[in-house]
């Protein structure tokens, strides 16, 4: 399962991790030089930036010359899938994802200017007045355009936000599902080939005459 990595700042500056791999949580001052990276374990006071392809490392803490000047918490979050809203599982807090709206569902008035592909980030889950009712989540719509960004939203109108790879497949599985509808004598897998052939060039596209 995809991870998705998030941080929240504990104290000092945080500009110092800009540019820095995901996994560096502290930046110490040591001998008129600023060291940024990670703890080796919870419990030491070991600090090793070698670990993160860096070639520098030092102890911090214990003869109090070295100073901790800032530090953040790495957190891991599983990533929201297809199969996990299959399921009725909502995203996880503090993850995006993207609203979706289904041609089958019509959006009241409050929320008339969202659109599909609008960025929303999950503030909360909520338990609707009806147990018998799904799970519904606090969402943070980015968009500048909405009058009312921050509202609540079913499974149903959400979908994870995909990686290009990820987009290119679903679009080629439906492109063949719709094919294979209109001419359902040829082979799925002939289908996608088509599809392939259609999307290097290799098979020109149809033009009308």
């Amino acid at each position: 399962m995809k991870k998705i990595i998030k941080h929240k700042p504990i104290f000092g500056n945080q500009n110092w991790f800009n540019g820095k791999p995901d996994e560096c949580e502290i930046a110490v001052r040591f001998d008129k030089k600023i060291f940024i990276g990670k703890f080796v374990d919870g419990k030491s006071s070991m600090f090793g930036l070698n670990q993160l392809g860096l070639t520098d490392g030092c102890l911090i803490g214990r003869d109090g010359t070295n100073d901790i000047i800032a530090m953040r918490r790495v957190i891991e979050i599983s990533a929201w899938s297809e199969h996990d809203k299959e399921i009725g599982k909502l995203p996880p807090i503090g993850t995006s994802v993207e609203f979706y709206l289904n041609e089958k569902l019509t959006l009241p008035e409050h929320m008339k200017d969202w659109s599909s592909g609008d960025r929303l980030d999950i503030l909360a889950h909520v338990m609707p007045y009806d147990t018998s009712a799904a799970l519904t989540a606090v969402v943070h719509n980015r968009s500048n355009n909405c009058k009312y960004p921050v509202l609540t939203v079913c499974n149903a109108c959400m979908r994870p936000i995909e990686s290009a790879e990820e987009k290119s497949y679903r679009l080629k599985k439906e492109w063949s599902k719709q094919a294979q509808a209109l001419k359902g004598s040829l082979h799925q897998l002939a289908i996608e080939d088509i599809y392939d052939a259609l999307m290097s060039g290799e098979l020109p596209h149809p033009k009308e005459i």
